[in-house]
């Protein structure tokens, strides 16, 4: 099918929030300026694998058949993606922005922004801030061009919600949290526009984390209740956190007992160990909440039964 619709076969890369051309990556560990909850914090969509594109194939949305000289630019470009994946991200950024040449001299704009928009997540998982402000910016400026149709197709969508939630991750990444918020909306309702119901889950996890972070737990939950229907067919590991996040927000406002349930959920649907660990860690974070409560209505055998919980709560 299209170039870019294929790309819904990806998966969701722990490091930025985005989703790659190979499986799961690690999840919760915060690195690199710490990237996101190690993971799931930032949002949706960035880094894409491309389907095989042959001589006689046709791109959706641009409706005219894929020339043999644009063969190399989308090779190169998923030659990009495979050096990401394998973290090599100063072999990706010299591989895409080959690709963001070809594109230009093909005059597809629609690519380069895609291109230019995965540049700026691998500039910042380097830390080169300026290189990726200026990546977002090309990103951003070419979506804006003549050649841009002002109605967005699903792909144009979709690379447009690719955009914001990358300048998202850069605008947490620098400390601008209302900013960060303000992108990742916009992604939202670009991911809507696109049908693309993963990435409007994800964007929707992201708002709730920054609306953690500037103490608006209320609000957090309201973001993450709007998801509940969206999350019974997500894949497992996007149900998994969208739990993880509201049970962490309830314990943030005291909901302990709701917390506790949604977070057994969490565990249970983990589909690998890191992110059953950093279930496993949330609840015991409920559990020790649990305790101190206990404790504050003198009710000490109570107490001593969730303090307990911590430490095998924990265990691989």
């Amino acid at each position: 099918m299209a170039w870019f619709k294929d790309m819904k076969r990806f998966h969701w890369d722990w490091q930025t929030q985005d989703w790659v051309g190979r499986g799961w990556h690690r999840c919760w560990g915060i690195r690199r300026g710490g990237l996101w909850v190690a993971c799931l914090l930032l949002g949706f969509t960035a880094v894409m694998a491309l389907p095989s594109v042959g001589v006689a194939s046709r791109v959706s949305g641009f409706d005219r058949p894929v020339l043999a000289q644009e063969r190399t630019a989308y090779h190169t470009l998923q030659q990009g993606i495979e050096q990401y994946n394998a973290e090599q991200f100063t072999e990706a950024i010299q591989l895409w922005r080959q690709a963001a040449v070809g594109f230009d001299q093909q005059g597809q704009p629609l690519q380069q922004a895609f291109v230019w928009s995965n540049l700026s997540l691998a500039y910042q998982q380097l830390a080169l801030w300026p290189d990726a402000e200026a990546a977002i910016a090309r990103s951003f400026e070419l979506l804006q061009t003549p050649e841009t149709p002002e109605t967005p197709s699903p792909e144009s969508a979709a690379v447009t919600a690719k955009a914001w939630n990358a300048q998202g991750y850069l605008y947490w990444h620098q400390g601008q949290l209302e900013p960060a918020l303000a992108a990742w909306r916009q992604a939202t309702t670009r991911y809507h526009q696109a049908e693309d119901r993963s990435g409007v889950i994800l964007t929707h996890l992201n708002q709730a984390r920054v609306l953690q972070a500037l103490g608006l737990n209320r609000q957090a939950i309201a973001t993450l209740e709007t998801t509940h229907h969206l999350l019974q067919t997500a894949p497992v590991a996007v149900q998994a956190l969208g739990r993880l996040h509201l049970g962490d927000a309830l314990r943030r406002i005291g909901a302990l007992e709701d917390s506790a349930q949604i977070l057994n959920a969490a565990v249970e649907l983990a589909p690998d160990a890191q992110i059953r660990g950093q279930a496993q860690l949330a609840l015991a974070n409920t559990d020790r909440a649990f305790s101190h409560r206990e404790i504050a209505i003198g009710e000490d055998a109570a107490a001593q039964n969730h303090a307990a919980a911590p430490c095998s709560a924990t265990q691989p």
